[in-house]
């Protein structure tokens, strides 16, 4: 073989390995490109799913928050929803309550309430953080007196003054946990976080958002009927290519959450 045609042969060996390599890389790619839209699909499924049921599930009692959980005015969009999450209950009242009372007596049955729940009540809507509670007559008593931090009344929708039976003896209420799902900023990213007991407990994360779309700061809003909320997120898997460094921005999901 001569020299020039060792060249030519090298020539070839050279353009088909790079023409291998960047087929082999260009595969690797879509393949991990394909992989994260996967992935984002199912986070997706699941974030929404979660925040659907645990909702649907609850109490209602709705509420749009900013990203630290402090309520906020208007329809939205928020960074986040407050909702009762059931607990415990149905328990009966056992004797009348009055609007000016700071106490209420319910019949005794598990789950025992526990301070720092909420009580609800539908008829009329009565929604009373516990203080404390105690028992009537030692432990084995079957009956629990629940105190609050301020007249009952004043936890009616609407707020009820004078010294009236505002909740009716033999009426069934619950006690539910505040709950919270929050969209909070983290690092360029927006994390979608819940919280089922409260502000001060464990959170769990649903879901990782694309911190470069500002609508996913705010992925709340009121919906159309009362009670119900608008959800939209865009879910995104970072770094599907070391070298790309990118979101996959192709999933934007819209829903409906009504509670039961």
């Amino acid at each position: 073989m001569t020299l020039a045609e060792a060249l030519v042969t090298m020539g070839i060996v050279v353009v088909v390995g790079l023409v291998a390599y960047a087929i082999l890389n260009a595969g690797l790619i879509l393949f991990a490109k394909s992989f994260s839209i996967n992935q984002s699909h199912r986070v997706a499924r699941e974030a929404m799913d979660r925040v659907r049921l645990e909702f649907y599930r609850s109490a209602g009692s709705g509420r749009l928050t900013d990203a630290t959980g402090n309520l906020v005015a208007g329809d939205g969009p928020a960074a986040g929803l407050r909702f009762d999450r059931l607990v415990g209950g149905p328990y009966v009242l056992n004797a009348n309550a009055n609007a000016n009372s700071s106490s209420l007596v319910i019949q005794r049955r598990l789950p025992l309430p526990a301070a720092g729940q909420t009580l609800l009540c539908g008829n009329p809507v009565v929604r009373a953080p516990i203080e404390s509670i105690q028992p009537n007559g030692g432990s084995n008593a079957q009956t629990l007196n629940l105190q609050f931090a301020a007249q009952l009344g004043s936890f009616a929708q609407p707020a009820v003054s004078g010294g009236g039976i505002l909740i009716t003896r033999n009426t069934p209420v619950s006690v539910a946990e505040t709950a919270y799902v929050l969209a909070q900023p983290a690092g360029g990213k927006v994390e979608l976080r819940y919280f089922p007991s409260g502000l001060s407990g464990p959170s769990s994360l649903l879901a990782e958002l694309d911190g470069a779309q500002a609508a996913n700061a705010t992925p709340f809003s009121a919906g159309v009927q009362p009670g119900n909320f608008a959800f939209a997120l865009a879910v995104a898997v970072p770094d599907y290519s070391r070298r790309i460094q990118a979101f996959n921005r192709s999933l934007l999901i819209r829903t409906l959450l009504t509670p039961k």
